[in-house]
């Protein structure tokens, strides 16, 4: 309508059409033509702002939209609240006509992007496909940022990263011990009757012997005194002591102090 009343009026000049367009916006409009100067290029520069800022389908729609699902609902029947509502519904569709949205598509986005959170919403405010959007691309888009927010939520960082790429010795000992007693890693025969079924502190052959046969079985194999296992020096081991003596050695070969002092 301002188009053809002022915009197509010849005998308005430049200056007067710029008055007019300023007394016609409000809001953000408004505040984004204010400043421009009153002269004959400040009509043609404040159009082109206006423009730039609000002439895309995609703002165009989402704005009959949300007009259309703001509509008051009517809670006793008058004349006024049904003409609103129909006025209102009848402009919307029409604007949307005029904009060729007259798919799902435009209802199913705005009403999936009112789900989403403020940064998403920006994100696809920027993307190219939002100027002229489809059901089908906005579904692309959601699949993308998935894809996005689940590749950083698997990458440490920080301090975790750090501390991922260097761990303690201390800590890579713990693992080691844990994992050995535990038998995590891959089976290893039994030191004293040589089979794979059973870690040696579950060996009925070695915790039949005494003491000092057992303490012979742990010299011979190297074994840790602790947790009873090879793979690491006793004064290294991060395993529990004994818990009936507190002393460094294992539970199973309760043995006299001279003994452990060897």
């Amino acid at each position: 309508m301002f188009l053809s009343i002022v915009d197509s009026n010849r005998r308005l000049s430049q200056i007067q059409k710029l008055q007019y367009l300023s007394s016609s916006v409000s809001g953000n409009a408004f505040k984004l033509i204010k400043n421009v100067p009153l002269t004959n290029q400040g009509y043609t520069s404040a159009w082109r702002l206006l423009e730039k800022h609000f002439d895309d389908a995609f703002t165009v729609i989402h704005y009959e939209i949300d007009k259309f699902c703001k509509i008051p609902t009517i809670s006793t029947p008058n004349v006024d609240s049904l003409t609103d509502l129909y006025a209102t519904a009848v402009s919307v569709l029409d604007s949307l006509d005029g904009q060729n949205a007259t798919s799902r598509d435009s209802w199913v986005i705005y009403l999936l992007l009112s789900k989403l959170d403020s940064e998403t919403k920006y994100l696809w405010s920027r993307d190219p496909e939002a100027q002229f959007p489809t059901l089908n691309k906005f579904l692309d888009f959601l699949s993308a940022r998935l894809k996005s927010l689940e590749m950083c939520q698997t990458i440490p960082t920080g301090d975790s990263y750090q501390q991922s790429k260097n761990p303690s010795s201390k800590s890579i000992r713990s693992r080691l011990n844990l994992a050995a007693v535990s038998g995590e890693t891959s089976p290893a025969a039994c030191p004293a009757c040589k089979q794979t079924e059973h870690k040696i502190f579950r060996c009925s052959l070695f915790l039949n012997l005494s003491s000092p046969d057992r303490l012979a079985v742990i010299r011979q194999h190297n074994l840790c005194r602790k947790c009873l296992t090879s793979t690491h020096n006793t004064r290294d081991c991060t395993y529990f002591h004994c818990r009936r003596f507190e002393t460094t050695h294992h539970t199973c070969h309760e043995i006299i102090v001279n003994f452990i002092a060897d």
